[in-house]
């Protein structure tokens, strides 16, 4: 009798063990529902329960695999973080930025739209500050031509050339134009006779002729530059005897005053010296009579 109440108690004492087993080796029955864990009964004896998952479940060292890792619950295109309680939230992009997966985009800052860029604007490059921009970045309108430049508004990989001056617009002295090598030495230019003959300084670089078919009462300088210099050619007819004004013009200097008194032979050639240091006052030279 006393051996069966030994055994009696023993049995009684494993079963206990048993139900007081760790969750690690509780096997519960049926379909389990979200976020749950099979775990020991709170109070034993009884059967193994699903109960809710706390944070020590989660084992910290699992890894999660892009594409491959299941995440139950949340809504799809949104991320997740851990919030102050300790629980994991969804963030949702709104305002400057929008998250369309796995591309997180922002266009602002605080509602101010982000300063053009080379790859973002075709139209504007003023704000890159270092790298190669490519020409196709180059919009029309970007690169303007200034001055002694040609090209106006460019578009993307134009060119711009340099606005040089003809030899008419050198002698001109027209603005804005640059010089190039060979318009600095220009042709003789063309003075047309007349009783009142004007002298154009702005028709030749240096060197002008007039040939005299009659006689010349008054002559008139115009456009005159300081620093132009050179040489006026006076050109008798087949008759010859032409006369021009002896001082030319008051603008003309001379050692002594001018008097200029031409050669009488036809065809004769005179040549008169010149160089003018400002507008109203040119230095004449002592005349050079029948050039052959």
């Amino acid at each position: 009798m006393g051996y069966r109440r030994i055994i009696l108690r023993a049995a009684l004492i494993g079963a206990a063990l048993l139900a007081l087993g760790s969750e690690a080796d509780a096997q519960c029955s049926g379909q389990p529902p979200g976020n749950t864990v099979c775990a020991a009964p709170i109070t034993p004896p009884g059967l193994p329960l699903f109960r809710a998952l706390v944070p020590a479940d989660i084992n910290s060292a699992v890894a999660l695999t892009p594409g491959t890792t299941a995440v139950n619950g949340g809504t799809a295109g949104r991320m997740f973080y851990h919030d102050a309680t300790g629980k994991f939230s969804e963030f949702v992009a709104a305002g400057d930025c929008t998250f369309t997966a796995p591309n997180f985009l922002c266009t602002k800052t605080n509602g101010v739209n982000f300063a053009a860029s080379a790859t973002t604007d075709t139209t504007n490059a003023a704000n890159i500050g270092t790298g190669t921009l490519q020409n196709a970045r180059l919009a029309t309108g970007f690169v303007t031509a200034g001055t002694g430049l040609t090209g106006g508004a460019l578009g993307g990989g134009g060119t711009i050339g340099a606005d040089i001056a003809t030899v008419a617009q050198f002698a001109a002295a027209t603005a804005n134009k640059m010089l190039a090598a060979d318009k600095v030495f220009g042709p003789e230019g063309t003075i047309t006779y007349g009783t009142t003959t004007t002298i154009d300084f702005s028709t030749f670089v240096s060197n002008a002729a007039v040939t005299l078919t009659g006689n010349i009462t008054t002559i008139t300088l115009t456009n005159v530059k300081a620093g132009q210099a050179g040489l006026l050619r006076f050109i008798q007819d087949g008759t010859g005897s032409r006369t021009i004004p002896a001082t030319i013009n008051s603008i003309f200097k001379c050692a002594g005053g001018c008097s200029y008194t031409l050669s009488t032979t036809a065809n004769a050639v005179d040549v008169i010296g010149f160089a003018c240091v400002s507008a109203t006052y040119c230095i004449g030279g002592a005349l050079v009579k029948d050039v052959k």
